[in-house]
C-alpha cells in the first residue's frame, strides 16, 4: 500500500496542513493568542490524520493499472485520444511508447502513460483513474 502515488498524495495533504498550521502559530504569536500545547499537538495529530487518510486515496485512485486493449482499438486512435488530452509522445523505444501530461503538476501526481505493442496487442499502464476516464 506504500506505493509512490501514497507518498505523493500524503506529502502534498501533509505539508500543505501544515503550512496552514504555521500560518495559524504566526498569527497567534503575533496577536498573543492562547496558543496551548494541546492545541498545536491536537492540530499535528489532525494533520497526520488527514495526511494518511487522502494517501490512502490516492493509493486507490492513482494507482499504476495495466490493461490490455480490444483488437479494434488502433494505435492511431489511441494517440489522437491521448493528444486531446494534453499528453504527448516523450520517448520511443523498441515497442514500448511513454506519454506525459504538459502539466508537471498533473504529471506528478498521475504519472506517465507507458503504451506496449505487441503484434496486435495493446497494453496500457497508467494511473487508474486516467484509465477509467478515458478508456
Amino acid at each position: 500500500m506504500f506505493d509512490s502515488a501514497f507518498i505523493r498524495f500524503f506529502l502534498y495533504s501533509f505539508v500543505a496542513f501544515l503550512g496552514v498550521g504555521f500560518i495559524t502559530f504566526i498569527y497567534g504569536t503575533v496577536f498573543r493568542l492562547d496558543m496551548r500545547l494541546l492545541y498545536v499537538l491536537l492540530f499535528l495529530v489532525v494533520s497526520l490524520a488527514i495526511g494518511v487518510s487522502m494517501g490512502i486515496f490516492g493509493h486507490f485512485y492513482a494507482m499504476q493499472k495495466t490493461i490490455d486493449l480490444e483488437s479494434n482499438y488502433s494505435l492511431t486512435d489511441l494517440q489522437l485520444n491521448l493528444n486531446k488530452i494534453n499528453f504527448e509522445k516523450t520517448v520511443e523505444e523498441n515497442n514500448i511508447i511513454t506519454y506525459s501530461n504538459k502539466s508537471k503538476y498533473y504529471e506528478w501526481f498521475y504519472g506517465k502513460i507507458i503504451i506496449q505493442v505487441h503484434n496486435d496487442k495493446i497494453a496500457i499502464t497508467a494511473a487508474k483513474c486516467i484509465l477509467d476516464k478515458y478508456f
